[in-house]
């Protein structure tokens, strides 16, 4: 059976108890329906510890509704014990939040001012020349919201509580049975990459991951990702989401079609085409033209957008597998709303977000230069320190290195490549070789 009933928590000063009513009134269709439970500190009963109650429903709520005022940004309850608890579930994804803009204040430095608010446009309930009409659009915001939480609900209803031995073994014999019959045609049970030792190592993409790419600037992490993400798209026919944020869709494009049709790519940029070039551009853009790749240019971008994006992409497209390039890039907003926040703490906000639409992502990140300073410049994880956490909540972490850009011997020919696994919960850590071909920005296999 569906869950549907989602559990709304008012936090509100008592001086504004009376748009408090008349909001909680406009959601009574909301109420009847029983798509949703309603909750504040008046409906706690003589007898009640107080403090206890408010401090269960609101650890418990799916919704937590800021009702914001003067009177709540200078009340110490409300501001340092619910707006604490309610950011805290807010960034860990265990809850939504949304403010709600009662009457005019200075609320934008605050802490709950990186996330969307309601009604449209921010404008308090008590500027609009009707207050019924700043209550029906708060109240199809909320629907909106309240839409979202049910989908997660229902995607992950057995997943909540506790899960029997019995129930989780039967789903691992059912996992175990079909990867051994995918065995005949394929060498992994998860997404291929088309890079048969990567595949080997970590067993190809699998739901709920966190994949990372790691190098120094032009070692050819972005190529890298692009390749998987292509092969993923136009061999294994899986539709991808690849997050272009430092670069725009046309560009990102023309690697494709560099890759895919052997074309040099500052050729491709200038039209100085070949005779031989003109028919590999013409079969590379046929095939592009339907390939199930969904690219995302956008340049500020918040972890809670990249989170309603998925979600919606997933349900239109069928969406299997994410490309985030990259991990720096991606987190900016971020850090400009939040300067506290680390790269760290966004890395744990990704590997939540796999788990939550159940899909692995791939983010690349770009490493210090402290790892040439060193007479050995193959990465290691301690390059990683900024990102300290990365290396524990990633599922698979990965570096690479082309010897050539530091004229190592070792690498004479300018074509081999390293992938290093150096965290793998799948299984094998180890160095990976693989062909790189400058021309065309692309990676093949060795053999």
């Amino acid at each position: 059976m569906e869950k549907t009933e989602v559990s709304v928590f008012c936090s509100y000063s008592h001086k504004d108890e009376e748009l408090k009513n008349t909001l909680i009134n406009h959601l009574a269709p909301l109420l009847r329906q029983k798509i949703i439970t309603e909750w504040h500190d008046r409906k706690i009963l003589p007898g009640q510890e107080w403090e206890k109650e408010i401090d269960e429903k609101i650890k418990t709520a799916d919704l937590i509704l800021l009702l914001i005022s003067s009177d709540f940004i200078a009340s110490d309850y409300c501001f340092d014990n619910e707006l604490s608890i309610a950011l805290d579930r807010h960034d860990t994804n265990s809850a939504v939040v949304v403010p709600i803009i009662l009457r005019p204040t200075d609320w934008h430095d605050m802490p709950f001012s990186k996330i969307q608010s309601l009604p449209h446009g921010a404008i308090p309930i008590t500027k609009w020349e009707n207050s019924d009409e700043a209550c029906l659009d708060i109240t199809n915001g909320i629907k909106k919201v309240i839409q979202d939480i049910i989908k997660f609900k229902n995607r992950s209803g057995e997943r909540a509580g506790l899960l029997s031995m019995h129930d989780v073994l039967s789903k691992e014999v059912n996992r175990l049975d079909d990867a051994f019959n995918r065995l005949e045609t394929q060498v992994c049970s998860g997404i291929p990459t088309g890079l048969h030792g990567f595949d080997l190592a970590i067993d190809g993409l699998h739901p709920a991951e966190l994949i990372v790419i790691a190098s120094r600037p032009a070692m050819g992490k972005t190529a890298l990702a692009l390749n998987i993400a292509s092969h993923i798209a136009l061999v294994e026919k899986k539709s991808v989401a690849y997050f272009s944020i430092n670069s725009p869709a046309e560009t990102t494009t023309r690697r494709l079609i560099s890759m895919i049709g052997s074309i040099n790519n500052s050729d491709l940029l200038r039209g100085n085409l070949s005779d031989d070039e003109w028919p590999r551009l013409t079969s590379a853009i046929t095939l592009l033209a339907d390939a199930p790749i969904f690219i995302d240019e956008s340049v500020l971008m918040s972890i809670d957008e990249l989170r309603e994006k998925l979600i919606l992409f997933k349900e239109q497209h069928n969406l299997k597998a994410v490309f985030i390039d990259s991990l720096q890039d991606i987190a900016y907003k971020e850090k400009s709303i939040d300067k506290n926040i680390s790269y760290s703490e966004y890395a744990h906000k990704l590997k939540h977000l796999a788990r939550e639409i159940n899909l692995p992502i791939v983010v690349t990140v770009s490493l210090p230069r402290n790892v040439e300073l060193r007479a050995n410049k193959r990465p290691l994880n301690s390059d990683l320190s900024e990102f300290d956490s990365l290396i524990n909540c990633a599922d698979v972490v990965s570096y690479l290195y082309r010897g050539e850009l530091y004229d190592d011997f070792n690498f004479m020919d300018e074509n081999n490549s390293e992938l290093i696994v150096a965290k793998n919960n799948n299984g094998l850590i180890g160095t990976i070789k693989l062909a790189y071909d400058t021309k065309y920005s692309s990676f093949s296999n060795t053999e």
